[in-house]
This record gives C-alpha cells, structure tokens and sequence, in this order.
C-alpha cells in the first residue's frame, strides 16, 4: 500500500512541489517495534499502551513502563474518551498532563479525566549498551 500527497504551494513567485510517500502500513501494537530512525541514527521504537487513568485527581499516575534501556521520548500521543462531550476523544486537552519520569510514562488528571480510557502511542531511542 502506498499513501501519496501531492500539493502545489506557491509563496510569490516560488512554487514548491513537494511529493511524500509513506509506503507500508501504520501498525500499532503493544509489542515493542523499530519504526524508523532518529536524528543521531538511532533506532526509533514505538509501543503503544491502552488501559484507564487513575480516579485521582492529585499526583501523577504511571499508565506506561518503556524499560530501563529506554532512553529519549521522541514522539507521544495520548488519546482520552470523554463520553460526556458527545464521544469525543480529546489529545492534550487542557486538564490531561504528562511527563516521562524514571522511563514511565506518567500522567495528572482533571476531573473530566479520571477513569477514563486511553490510549498511547510512544516513539524512543534506546541507551547504548554500556550507557
């Protein structure tokens, strides 16, 4: 499968035509895979987690353990439901707070989060071995 994007972009008179191709799928799974490669020319891996946030509203939850070999977060996406906003599944709405801490992935609610479902999706380098 290959997803093509062709825009034309005109600022003045420069005319930009880029072209992009993803080709494959997007696979999301709950087993660690490499999906690609960092800046440095590391490996990126990428996990993803579902589960449901905590019913407290004060101090942080833990909803993921990316391993002790992890090393940098290079991309997150966390998704809520909120049933209660007409199904809407919200992305860093104001109330939803996250920070990697000790390689876990850790998160502070509001009200109109707790114990709600989430989903995540998390992209890391590893520490060289030895490191």
């Amino acid at each position: 499968m290959a997803i093509q994007t062709n825009r034309t972009l005109a600022i003045g008179s420069n005319v930009i035509s880029p072209t992009n191709t993803l080709t494959g799928s997007l696979i999301y799974s709950e087993t660690e895979q490499v999906v690609g490669t960092w800046i440095d020319g590391s490996p990126v891996h990428q996990k993803s987690f579902t589960g449901t946030l905590g019913s407290s509203t004060s101090g942080w939850n833990e909803i993921a353990d990316l391993g002790s070999d992890s090393d940098k977060v290079v991309g997150l996406e966390l998704y809520a439901y909120l049933p209660s906003y007409g199904q809407f599944v919200a992305n860093y709405k104001s109330g939803l707070f996250v920070k990697i801490l000790d390689h876990k992935v850790m998160v502070g609610v509001d009200s109109d989060f707790k114990s709600k479902d989430f989903w995540l999706t998390v992209r890391y380098t590893k520490a060289a071995q030895g490191e």
